[in-house]
């Protein structure tokens, strides 16, 4: 592992970390790519019609999507 990849991997820990607390519930991943997923299962019934599986390029872009479907 490089320097580089273990900075993005420790950054990417502490932002999973935060997006847990935030969202309980949710199961996130982050790829050795960048890309960041969120998926919700199972799906309570009060979020039932709603995404349950959402992808973004970023933590915050991930953050702000998921705020949208909590609301």
């Amino acid at each position: 592992m490089t320097a580089t990849t273990h900075a993005r991997a420790a950054t990417g820990a502490e932002a999973k970390a935060e997006l847990k607390r935030d969202f309980p519930g949710w199961t996130f991943i982050y790829s050795d790519e960048g890309r960041w997923w969120a998926q919700l299962y199972p799906v309570p019934r009060e979020l039932f019609n709603k995404p349950n599986l959402i992808d973004a390029d970023t933590p915050a872009d991930l953050r702000a999507k998921l705020a949208e479907v909590a609301s």
